[in-house]
């Protein structure tokens, strides 16, 4: 008999509930088993437990369960929803990349007359360039880094 400190048994998106844990001698129904075993040697170990299960002449089938699978299914849906912002944000990215390309397309098209100019009296392709993304670049570069929420 004893008192243990509170640990999370189910989803870790719940507060820890109340919990007791008894033994009864005289239940004909066994609840839960946990059992640590050994990650090389699982099958081997899966089918001694069955087959000691069956000969103790228990009238439950014996079903076996490894924890990665329960947590896996506790946090499928935490998973999925990681897989959508991740596609959403990658999504925003490629738009926001479109739309400054898209603006400075529109400024390339009205400084044609400049940039030909420019060209005739000599000037470098990397001149032209910087010209033309100077005014995305310093911005870009000039602003301050989003911070996590």
């Amino acid at each position: 008999a004893g008192v243990v400190e509170n640990f999370h048994h189910l989803s870790l998106h719940e507060r820890v509930p109340p919990l007791v844990l008894h033994t009864n001698p005289q239940s004909a129904a066994p609840g839960y088993t946990l059992i640590r075993l050994s990650p090389n040697q699982a099958s081997g170990s899966l089918d001694a437990l069955k087959a000691a299960w069956e000969e103790s002449g228990a009238t439950i089938p014996f079903e076996a369960e490894f924890l990665e699978d329960r947590l896996d299914r506790l946090y499928a849906a935490d998973r999925r929803w990681q897989d959508i912002a991740r596609w959403s944000a990658g999504l925003a990215l490629l738009i926001a990349c479109m739309g400054l390309f898209g603006v400075a397309s529109i400024g390339v098209v009205g400084r044609r007359r400049e940039i030909g100019i420019r060209k005739v009296l000599g000037a470098s392709v990397a001149s032209v360039t910087w010209l033309l993304s100077a005014q995305f670049a310093l911005p870009v570069l000039l602003a301050p880094p989003a911070r996590p929420q």
